[in-house]
């Protein structure tokens, strides 16, 4: 780091030196350089500088390299299993907040994979759907090479190769289901009846219908995919254009738009909307009646939904400032006419855009699918080609409805293209659990560590971590639970954020009302006391000799009786025991982070340092 180097004159002496010996010696230094070059001049003297013979080379930022796996790697139709929204999520927080390292993210990755083939039935149709070149099995049997499974398929369907990669796809996942059917595996079954039911005419399909629909909606898994990408790409392009940050690269879109609600919230709603506005247009003399009834409706917009309201008023903003710059630059006259457009232009944003341009920008991402350029490419193409008409004939206008606007038409083609493929992310296909990682639990457990979460499980319930038959594993409070746990639950049991410490003793003592003497390790000091006294004899009198029997004890009054119980009920070392106790499981604590002990207006209280994670909710 040349920025934060400071022995420069040790490293011109070592330079030096490896200079007479730099051909028997190769010698290589690595410079980072992050601001500019004179920073190496004021580290390096000219004359060992003139002895290097440097070569510049740059390196990926990690946030860049970060964005080209996202777009490369997780955003590829052909790759299998695709990730969902919370896996998403998780390698880019985990990315951006923790370490920058694309190593972790790449054994994150490995690990989600790992989890998904172990735990998810039927996850081997991935194999079968990831990219593979079946093309390829065809010059193995020319070699006569490969596997056994292979060379029988060729056998079985010599013409298979001549219809494309899809038929032999369908072949494979037919026979996929076959192997299901051989088997009898009726878990598998059941799994499928779950995601591809359907049912006609009060009819039950058999599981033949089953697979059959399991079959033609794995082989339009790649296409839908294909489409998702195609339409982040144009809302990508949109937003570069217009100077929206947020949305300016496809993997930045991404990680919004893989959330299955991200544009429109949920069928139900959205059906209530529509149904709200088509009874406003059959029925206009309601209105007066129930004014409060649309508003309601209308008070949730989705995330998605304000972002394309933004991307619309940035393009028509910067369509007018284009316009009205095109008309400064025209006139010829300086009159107060021109000086009143120059003073509004100025105020106008500085994004300026070609809606040409725009529209034929859109129309080549959109040859990426052969669907989305008949429809929204055309569409797209179609309007690029009125406004150079219009531009080349500037009387003429091509565009028929006078009501909208060339703007208006592109916003149009945009929502299309979001609600039919931009919208659909892979976690909101059918037989999502098949081909898609909808969870990161797998990952969290692996990379991220939980202190906090780790200690109030095991604080609430040590029984799964002691493993043990003794405490109760319901997390109720119980005198076999050890001693800083009993607190916790206790604190947690007199408010949660802080209680009286003598209140908690008290209740302490309480649940160790029954313990006997002998768990509290009393007993055995009462039996060495016995032990002691019986081995200490009187001076002066021989071992034969017996000692005097000690004098009586006068007869138990009601005073001695009292005496005999101390505080709570107890004998006085029973309690001191458990003082003990019940003070160093406040030790504990404190030394954990969860509780302190504080002092206000002379009462000791038990303070809770570290809430719980979910305290907030409750």
């Amino acid at each position: 780091d040349v920025e934060g180097f400071q022995g420069s004159s040790a490293l011109s002496d070592l330079l030096a030196s490896f200079a007479s010996f730099h051909r028997d010696v190769p010698f290589i230094l690595l410079l980072g350089i992050a601001t500019n070059t004179s920073a190496l001049q004021r580290s390096i003297p000219s004359e060992t500088a003139s002895k290097l013979r440097p070569k510049v080379f740059k390196l990926f930022a990690p946030t860049d390299a970060s964005r080209e796996i996202r777009e490369k790697v997780f955003l590829d139709p052909t790759l299998y299993p695709a990730l969902g929204n919370d896996a998403l999520t998780y390698l880019h927080t985990r990315f951006m907040e923790h370490d920058f390292s694309l190593t972790t993210m790449r054994r994150s990755v490995k690990v989600l994979y790992l989890n998904h083939f172990a735990t998810e039935r039927l996850s081997y149709v991935n194999n079968i759907l990831n990219g593979r070149d079946y093309s390829s099995d065809t010059m193995k049997k020319a070699n006569g090479e490969g596997t056994t499974e292979s060379r029988g398929l060729l056998r079985e369907s010599e013409k298979l190769y001549s219809h494309g990669t899809e038929e032999a796809l369908k072949w494979y996942l037919k026979r996929f289901c076959g192997l299901i059917l051989s088997r009898d595996d009726q878990k598998s079954i059941e799994m499928l009846r779950e995601l591809f039911f359907i049912q006609d005419d009060g009819k039950v399909n058999d599981d033949d219908d089953i697979l059959d629909a399991f079959t033609e909606n794995m082989l339009r898994v790649g296409d839908s995919r294909k489409k998702f990408a195609v339409g982040l790409d144009v809302l990508s392009l949109i937003s570069r254009s217009v100077g929206y940050q947020r949305w300016s690269r496809t993997a930045d879109v991404l990680l919004d738009c893989a959330m299955p609600n991200f544009f429109f919230d949920s069928k139900k709603q959205k059906m209530m909307v529509t149904t709200a506005t088509t009874a406003s247009a059959h029925e206009p003399q309601q209105q007066e009646q129930q004014p409060q009834q649309p508003q309601s409706e209308k008070v949730k917009v989705t995330e998605g939904e304000q972002i394309l309201r933004i991307l619309s008023s940035r393009v028509e903003r910067a369509v007018r400032a284009a316009t009205a710059a095109n008309d400064v630059n025209n006139d010829e006259t300086a009159t107060a006419t021109a000086t009143t457009t120059t003073t509004t232009t100025t105020m106008m944003p500085t994004v300026q855009l070609s809606l040409k341009d725009l529209c034929r920008d859109c129309a080549k991402v959109c040859e990426g699918h052969e669907e989305i350029r008949t429809n929204e490419g055309a569409r797209f193409s179609q309007l690029s080609a009125q406004l150079e008409e219009e531009e080349n004939v500037p009387g003429r206008q091509t565009i028929s409805s006078s009501s909208t606007t060339p703007v208006q038409i592109f916003e149009q083609i945009v929502r299309s293209v979001v609600q039919n493929y931009a919208s659909k992310p892979p976690e909101s296909l059918p037989g999502k659990k098949i081909f898609c990682v909808t969870s990161a639990d797998a990952a969290r457990v692996a990379f991220s560590a939980a202190p906090r979460m780790a200690l109030e499980t095991a604080l609430s319930n040590p029984s799964e971590a002691l493993e043990c038959q003794c405490c109760p594993k319901s997390g109720e409070i119980s005198a076999s639970l050890p001693d800083p746990c009993l607190c916790y639950k206790l604190l947690e049991k007199f408010g949660g954020e802080s209680a009286n410490a003598f209140e908690i003793f008290r209740q302490f003592i309480v649940e160790h009302r029954d313990t006997s003497d002998e768990e509290l390790g009393l007993l055995l000091k009462e039996d060495e006391e016995k032990t002691k006294k019986k081995k200490k004899t009187k001076r002066g009198k021989n071992e034969g000799e017996e000692e005097e029997p000690p004098p009586e004890q006068p007869t138990n009054t009601n005073k001695n009786a009292k005496k005999q119980k101390h505080t709570f009920g107890l004998d006085k070392h029973k309690v001191w025991a458990l003082q003990a106790r019940f003070t160093r499981a406040c030790a504990e604590l404190e030394f954990l982070g969860m509780a302190t002990a504080k002092r206000h207006k002379k009462v000791e209280f038990l303070v809770r340092t570290a809430f719980p994670l979910d305290f907030a909710s409750k």
